[in-house]
């Protein structure tokens, strides 16, 4: 059974409580979701100023069990949202560094994750990367960058069976390409 998406203006939320299995996208810091619809092909993003989640539970041992795949996927869609932030027109120095150190620890850490699913110290680094990337303080005093990445890899993965990661992996690569012609 399907159900319809129609534009609603948000009035409030109840309080939420997160419980992260995977690091990827930081959704545990951020104030967004997306919704998909597969019935009708629909992926759709939403954010709301009150939809931070009131407690989180970020325990690691809830990550080891995550598939190589999935664990790749998730580091992609971390590296990406740090792309997003770094590459802007007003670039503060600061936030720059930020980013940068935050892509080294993910660039060390996805390969020992990847060889070692157990790896304590490295999923612990991938988790408070992906909540960094996502909480919106390493673009601070930079220009939105407005990529479109995310917005159309939300449309494959709403067609196509793909973790949003994977997708992210082909958009990227084409989207800058793209860019760079410019």
């Amino acid at each position: 059974m399907g159900f319809n998406f129609k534009k609603v203006e948000i009035t409030g939320c109840l309080p939420l409580v997160g419980i992260l299995t995977l690091a990827t996208s930081g959704s545990e810091l951020g104030n967004g979701a997306v919704i998909s619809n597969p019935t009708t092909n629909e992926k759709l993003g939403i954010d709301y100023a009150d939809m931070y989640f009131r407690h989180i539970i970020m325990n690691l041992k809830y990550t080891m069990s995550v598939s190589r795949y999935h664990s790749a996927s998730g580091a992609i869609d971390i590296f990406s949202h740090l792309l997003e932030q770094y590459f802007t027109n007003h670039r503060s120095l600061l936030s720059n560094h930020l980013c940068e150190a935050v892509m080294k620890t993910v660039v060390h850490n996805a390969p020992l994750v990847l060889s070692n699913p157990q790896d304590y110290n490295a999923r612990a680094e991938m988790m408070w990367s992906a909540s960094l990337a996502n909480n919106g303080i390493l673009s601070l005093g930079d220009d939105y960058s407005g990529w479109s990445c995310h917005a159309i890899e939300h449309e494959l993965s709403a067609y196509y069976d793909l973790t949003h990661g994977v997708g992210l992996a082909i958009v990227i690569p084409a989207w800058m390409e793209f860019v760079l012609n410019d």
